[in-house]
């Protein structure tokens, strides 16, 4: 929906300070999976992700590299639910407005 930039290469998104994606709600619950990356430039540490506003899972990394956070089995109640993903920090690089926090590898729910 929002924050999430152009796939790059074919292969990533970046996302900005905040992405919001809505999917479609589980029929049983299922834990919630978010796969990315904080590149060596970013200085983002401190991830969050909200379900329908509420948190879910908010953890501090202490260096760049790939990660995957997978939450308890969540049930929204509505048939989509709307997940919100920050960043504590940002940064920019020359010639590129964009405001960058980490490269977003996928959202879903496990099935």
């Amino acid at each position: 929906v929002s924050g999430v930039y152009s796939i790059e290469n074919g292969q990533w998104r970046w996302m900005g300070s905040r992405a919001v994606v809505i999917l479609k709600s589980p029929g049983r619950p299922a834990p919630l999976e978010i796969r990315f990356f904080i590149p060596h430039n970013s200085p983002a540490r401190h991830i969050r992700v909200s379900v329908d506003d509420k948190l879910v899972a908010g953890q501090t990394y202490p260096d760049t590299g790939g990660y995957i956070i997978t939450t308890t089995p969540l049930q929204p109640t509505a048939a989509s639910c709307t997940v919100t993903i920050s960043v504590d920090k940002t940064f920019s690089v020359p010639g590129d407005r964009r405001e960058l926090g980490m490269i977003l590898n996928s959202v879903g729910f496990l099935q």
